[in-house]
Order: structure tokens, then C-alpha cells, then sequence
């Protein structure tokens, strides 16, 4: 199967075809794809050309190479004409070919570019130019440090712990007597259930006076019922209702 992402595809705006191919990887691991197209691979001298059927899939791979590489330091033929002359460069990959296609791309001849004791690396002639494929040489110096700080953290933990203080939490009022409600009202039973008191607010001063509102309301539907006494009827249904359920 050959592969084309969906970024080349649509930037390309060649017609795509719903498909659900089932797609196996590395480590059990697989996806589906969803759309497939046909489009005509072409050498950079124009010389070859190969029509090919893709999957088209959302992504395959970071940046190849995963870092910039110096093309001076492999050293290239002068004479050969490169299928990618910015190989060098990291950059995605958009298309992938399945193993027939490649085998049918190469042509004779072959470099060895690695040094004894180095990894693999060679130039492989296709028809699309010479490729190059293999393990350069990697030109990133990794430096790694390790530094014990764990006796200096605890000190320095223990200072502010000293400088400051032991923590003390202050509470308001209101919040005194919740916490104080809370121990003393407050328990677990074996079966992990928890029994709680209720609680009541012995200052009846400071709820307001609300009764001279619910009588004038009251007398208010009294005269609403003289007016439409479907709507009394209605209503009175539905307060024995709720006297019946509290039975």
C-alpha cells in the first residue's frame, strides 16, 4: 500500500474516494483509513513517471532527518543528481511508497558512504535520482550533568520552617461555630453512614418579619378564587394532593 497525507492531498486538491481500509503497525498497534486517491508520481527531470493508488491518513512521522545535517561532512560524489537535494534539511514526510513501488524505482548502483566503524549510510540510484539512506553520523554533542541538592532542599525546608512559624489559621466567627456545630453534632456510625444534627439559627430577629407579606398575599388569592372558581377548584386539588401524600 502506498500512503499520501492529508496535507498533500488536499494542498494538491485531488479528488479523494471514502474508503475503510484497516491499517496494522509496530507493536499491535493499527488505524483505519478513510479516504484513498490516485495521483502521478514524476522524477525531478520529469524523465519517469508512475501513476499510484494512496491511503490518504492524517500523519506518519516527525521530521526526517530529526536534525539538520551537513551535507559536506558525508562525502557526496560530485556527479550525481540527488532525488532530494535538500535531504539534509528536517522536513515531514508526505508520501510513502509500499515495497513493490520502491523496488520498482531502483536502478543499478549503489556508495557506501560510512567510514569503518561508523553506521550505515548509502546512496542507492532510482529513478527518481539517488537517494540517500542510513545512520550519518550525529554532529549534536549531548552534555549531561547530575547534581545532589536532596541534604541542602531539607535544610533550607527546615530555615523557612523556623523563620516562619508554625502556620495558624484564623477563623471568623461564623466559622468557629460551624467547625464547633461540626464536632459536636457530627458522627459516623459503624455501617460508614454519617448522623448529622440540624442546625438551628437561635437569632429569629435577624430572618425579618415576612408575615404581613404572606397574609397579603393570602388575601389575595381569597379574591382571585371569587373571581374564577375553576382556578379554586384546581388549586384546592392540588393542596389536598400534597395533605394526602404527607398522610
Amino acid at each position: 500500500m502506498n500512503f499520501m497525507t492529508d496535507k498533500l492531498a488536499n494542498s494538491l486538491g485531488i479528488k479523494q474516494r471514502r474508503c475503510a481500509i484497516q491499517i496494522g503497525a509496530l507493536d499491535n498497534l493499527s488505524t483505519t483509513a478513510k479516504r484513498y486517491t490516485t495521483a502521478t508520481i514524476t522524477s525531478t527531470d520529469g524523465k519517469y513517471k508512475k501513476t499510484l493508488r494512496f491511503l490518504v491518513i492524517p500523519a506518519m512521522s516527525t521530521f526526517i532527518p530529526s536534525e539538520p545535517i551537513d551535507p559536506s561532512s558525508l562525502g557526496l560524489p560530485r556527479n550525481i543528481q540527488l532525488a532530494d537535494p535538500q535531504f539534509h534539511c528536517p522536513a515531514p514526510i508526505d508520501v510513502l511508497l509500499s515495497t513493490g513501488s520502491t523496488f520498482a524505482s531502483l536502478c543499478i548502483g549503489q556508495v557506501n558512504l560510512a567510514q569503518p566503524g561508523e553506521p550505515e549510510l548509502r546512496l542507492q540510484k532510482t529513478r527518481f535520482g539517488w537517494v540517500i539512506g542510513g545512520s550519518p553520523t550525529s554532529q549534536t554533542a549531548i552534555n549531561t550533568f547530575h547534581a545532589t541538592t536532596t541534604a541542602l532542599q531539607e535544610d533550607l525546608a527546615r530555615f523557612w520552617e523556623i523563620d516562619e512559624g508554625p502556620a495558624t489559621t484564623h477563623l471568623s466567627e461564623s466559622e468557629r461555630l460551624c467547625e464547633e456545630h461540626f464536632r459536636n453534632h457530627v458522627r459516623r456510625t459503624k455501617e460508614g453512614r454519617y448522623i448529622v444534627a440540624l442546625s438551628f439559627n437561635e437569632k429569629l430577629s435577624s430572618l425579618g418579619s415576612s408575615k404581613a407579606a404572606a397574609m397579603s398575599r393570602l388575601a389575595s388569592l381569597h379574591r382571585r378564587f371569587q373571581r374564577d372558581k375553576q382556578y379554586e377548584t384546581a388549586y384546592s386539588a392540588v393542596i389536598q394532593e400534597y395533605l394526602d401524600l404527607g398522610q
